[in-house]
């Protein structure tokens, strides 16, 4: 089966010249679409060092969309008959392509996606998710009303996830990520689009055969659609689409975060949300803020 690569980007030409390898190296892929999302200097092959006549094509939007309107934009200039979505500071498990094609067969999936992790400093893989399963986080969570896969050990069936899917490009075209769902930081797209297709009878499974990298804030700050440029914006926005998200999609929620009302959805989301970015921007942006919650974490 055909499988296409979208990856949006802004600004971030040195994190995806390294980690584009390792997209071309995915057994299995047919394209990998780069959809530059109005970056200050635009991406090109020559920049990326990868060959004009090869399977990367690149996209250029000549004003920012934002994530979702960048996904459905590489959706659209994709020929295969699946896409799996990657981002510009995520790395992923060899054979990550083969792994989620052979588990959507046996699960019976019509979404499937692997574990997604946050790296801290420059941890391996390894180490990242080793910490992850070491932490006892819940997989289902009370505070942020998302999906933790990080701490998920076997294959399960999910309301939502992470962006870093493989779906039938059919139904993208189908159901497309909703731009009104924006802002410049944990945007809530991809959560609205899994809800949506739930609302629609499609099943999202995650699956430890497939592993994902987040790379560290630190290391990737100045770029990407989720930029840290104003906080002040970043809370504002995050906040309205929790509560866009959350009171639209209470009923798919509701069996896996028991006892909660949309309206204490979004009330534990949108606190838990603020602590959580201020703290990301503060790490992005201060160093030895970084080196104290990496402390203090490995001391817990």
């Amino acid at each position: 089966m055909s499988v296409a690569i979208v990856i949006p980007t802004y600004n971030r030409i040195d994190t995806l010249r390294r980690l584009l390898p390792g997209y071309l190296a995915q057994p299995g892929l047919s394209e990998l679409i780069l959809v530059d999302d109005g970056s200050r200097e635009p991406v090109t092959h020559e920049r990326l060092g990868v060959s004009t006549d090869g399977i990367v094509r690149i996209v250029r939007n000549m004003r920012s969309l934002g994530l979702p309107g960048a996904r459905n934009v590489g959706v659209d200039a994709s020929r295969s008959a699946f896409v799996l979505f990657g981002e510009d500071d995520v790395e992923l498990s060899e054979g990550h392509i083969e792994a989620l094609l052979s588990e959507r067969s046996r699960l019976g999936a019509d979404l499937i996606a692997g574990r997604l992790v946050q790296q801290l400093s420059d941890e391996s893989m390894e180490a990242a998710f080793a910490r992850a399963e070491a932490s006892g986080a819940p997989r289902f969570s009370r505070r942020l009303m998302t999906v933790d896969t990080s701490v998920l050990r076997e294959a399960t069936e999910v309301p939502c996830a992470h962006a870093i899917m493989m779906v039938p490009r059919e139904l993208l075209l189908q159901f497309r990520f909703s731009t009104r769902i924006g802002g410049p930081s944990f945007m809530r797209e991809d959560q609205e689009m899994q809800l949506c297709l739930r609302r629609n009878g499609f099943k999202l499974w995650v699956t430890p055969a497939a592993r994902a990298l987040h790379l560290a804030k630190a290391t990737t700050a100045g770029g990407g659609t989720r930029g840290y440029g104003s906080l002040a914006v970043q809370l504002a926005s995050g906040s309205v689409n929790a509560w866009q998200v959350l009171r639209e999609y209470h009923e798919e929620l509701a069996p896996y975060f028991p006892g909660l009302t949309a309206d204490e959805m979004v009330r534990r989301a949108t606190r838990s949300y603020l602590e959580l970015e201020t703290k990301n921007f503060l790490r992005a942006r201060l160093p030895l803020f970084d080196r104290a919650v990496r402390a203090l974490r490995g001391s817990a």
